[in-house]
């Protein structure tokens, strides 16, 4: 035992063990080199000077925690890098990761079956944002394997955008429909419209109200052939409504049946006679090649399907000269 500014242990004249000032170390067997340098503080802290290698036979405990297996740092290289430049750290409660260039959480062993969480106390991730304000709050562009990348779930109900950036709601576009509906619907071959009674009046039996009272589907072809037929010229009612037909017609080429031309206006293509209005233009104005004009009016609820047929015609020798043709879906 020697004693000198502190004390140490040796053998041989030489200290293996010194203590000073608050520094111990173990030296070489010269008894002058230090290699590990211990320093400790009133509070318990130690720090631990040296640079090589250290193992331990056993488990390791860090701060009352005991690790069920052997604690070893340096055979995994992947941790060689956590605490290098700060990268990895906690502060204020937070803990952080901090990288220059890409971050990656993988599985090593590519299983198929490898699950992620993310748990916090609101259930809140962002990405590219520091304060989430959904449970997924993503600023910037969201993309899926197939499609282009959208950044907005939009609640435009006039969808008024002409990008391929934004993905309407279900109520925008029901809004969107709503109003198209409202303001005239286009049918096929057709044009559209809106038609507003601006007074009370009464129609083939029915009492028409100016108020909230419009033409949400408007048709018109010059083809007769083309618009008397019930297959593909159908119109169905997306709400309550009255359907409301008006024609011209002037016939040429030869005649009708005994019994004149019939125009039937059909809902669901039933023909009892709640759902069935027959017109009938009489044979002696078909010969005279008069131009007859006819109008209908049909109740309808809502998907109700109404078409417009034209009988008693053999379209081999009668023709049509002239045909006008409106079919209205009114709201009341």
């Amino acid at each position: 035992m020697q004693l000198w500014g502190g004390f140490g242990l040796g053998i041989n004249d030489s200290t293996l063990f010194y203590a000073a000032n608050g520094f111990h170390s173990w030296r070489d067997a010269n008894g002058t080199n230090p290699r590990m340098v211990l320093t400790t503080a009133a509070n318990g802290g130690l720090s631990v000077l040296g640079t090589g290698n250290s193992s331990f036979a056993g488990n390791l405990t860090i701060a009352g925690i005991t690790q069920s297996q052997v604690f070893d740092v340096g055979g995994f290289s992947r941790t060689q890098h956590i605490n290098k430049d700060g990268a990895f750290y906690r502060y204020n409660g937070q803990v952080y990761i901090a990288v220059d260039d890409n971050l990656y959480i993988r599985d090593i062993a590519q299983s198929d079956n490898i699950k992620m969480h993310f748990n916090t106390n609101n259930g809140r991730l962002g990405i590219n944002k520091t304060n989430p304000g959904a449970n997924l709050d993503v600023n910037g562009n969201l993309k899926l394997q197939l499609g282009v990348a959208v950044n907005e779930f939009s609640n435009d109900g006039s969808l008024g955008g002409n990008n391929d950036l934004a993905v309407p709601t279900e109520k925008a576009v029901k809004t969107y429909v709503d109003n198209k509906i409202s303001q005239g619907a286009v049918a096929d071959g057709g044009t559209a419209t809106r038609y507003q009674f601006y007074a009370d009046t009464k129609f083939d039996g029915q009492n028409i109200k100016s108020s909230g009272t419009h033409v949400i589907r408007f048709v018109e072809r010059n083809d007769p052939y083309q618009v008397f037929d019930d297959k593909s010229n159908a119109l169905i009612a997306p709400t309550s409504c009255y359907y409301f037909f008006a024609a011209t017609l002037q016939f040429s080429g030869g005649n009708g049946n005994s019994d004149g031309v019939i125009v039937g206006i059909y809902k669901n293509g039933d023909s009892n006679d709640n759902n069935t209005t027959i017109i009938v233009i009489e044979p002696g104005l078909i010969k005279n090649l008069t131009a007859q004009s006819i109008t209908a009016m049909m109740k309808l609820d809502p998907k109700d399907r109404v078409d417009v047929r034209l009988e008693g015609v053999d379209k081999s020798t009668f023709s049509v000269s002239y045909s006008s043709f409106m079919g209205f879906l009114i709201g009341q």
